[in-house]
This record gives C-alpha cells, sequence and structure tokens, in this order.
C-alpha cells in the first residue's frame, strides 16, 4: 500500500516541479538580463555625439609611448593610456643630460566636440605627480589627430 501512495506523491511532485514555462514577452525581459558590453563605454561626461565617441574610443583603445608633454623635451611620457572614465596615467622620466628620473603622472581628461573620428582638441590635468618640476594641477590642451593608429599632438 505505501508503494503506490508513494508512486503517487512522485508523480504530482514532477507535475508540480515540471518545466517552467516563459510568460509571454511583455519588455522587462530585457531588464532581466543584463546586456553585454561589446564596446567600451565612455564617461558621460565627454560629448556624446557619434565623432566625440569613435574618437574617445579611439583615444582610449591607443597605447602610446615615448611622448613628451612638455616642448623642451626634459619630460617623456614612457607609457601613456587614457581611461574610459576621463581619467589618464603615465609612466615618465626626467631625463636631464646623463642623468634619468623615472616618475608617474596622472590625472583627468576632457574633450571638446571631436571635428572627426581622428580629430579632436583635448585637456588633460596632472592631478597626481612625483616628477620633478611638474605640480599637481599642470594642464595640457592640445589638438590630437589619431590617423593611422598613432598619436600626434598640436599643443594650444
Amino acid at each position: 500500500m505505501t508503494r503506490p501512495i508513494l508512486l503517487a506523491c512522485c508523480a504530482l511532485l514532477t507535475v508540480a516541479c515540471g518545466e517552467k514555462k516563459t510568460p509571454a514577452s511583455s519588455g522587462d525581459a530585457a531588464e532581466d538580463t543584463p546586456a553585454e558590453a561589446t564596446e567600451t563605454e565612455t564617461s558621460s561626461d565627454l560629448p556624446q555625439d557619434k565623432n566625440s565617441k569613435a574618437f574617445a574610443k579611439a583615444l582610449v583603445d591607443l597605447e602610446i609611448t615615448r611622448f613628451s608633454p612638455t616642448d623642451d623635451g626634459v619630460l617623456k611620457y614612457e607609457l601613456m593610456s587614457f581611461q574610459a572614465d576621463a581619467t589618464w596615467s603615465a609612466q615618465a622620466a626626467v631625463e636631464i643630460a646623463d642623468e634619468r628620473m623615472d616618475c608617474t603622472e596622472g590625472g583627468g581628461w576632457s574633450l571638446d566636440p571631436a571635428t572627426s573620428e581622428d580629430n579632436a582638441t583635448i585637456t588633460w590635468t596632472v592631478e597626481e605627480t612625483n616628477c620633478p618640476g611638474r605640480e599637481a594641477g599642470d594642464l595640457q590642451r592640445a589638438l590630437v589627430d589619431l590617423s593611422g593608429g598613432s598619436f600626434n599632438v598640436a599643443f594650444r
């Protein structure tokens, strides 16, 4: 007698716990499923027009090496990168005669609306530095051309 009751209970549980059906779409289903990020999203503080977004993405994807942010060429950014959250960082060196002093800098950057996907004026501010002769608050403004995957600047 216990065997038929046990089988009946199992059958009821199978029906009760069976496959769940998804209700008809009401547009809310997309909120439950996280969207996959296909592109790097840049800070909302940057211009959001098509050219500016393309320029910012190209700038963030670029690895900049041996760049001098000063006219005298004494300070060199051995490796500089711009991040999508509107920050930047650089491994740098001050080179005077035979002497070399390694240092780092970092801070924030902004973008004027880009004139094309390859050209825009950017401003980066030094917020942290341990480089000799540099101070927090130093500001660089430059017209940047990213044509051909290179970082060409004309200081403003």
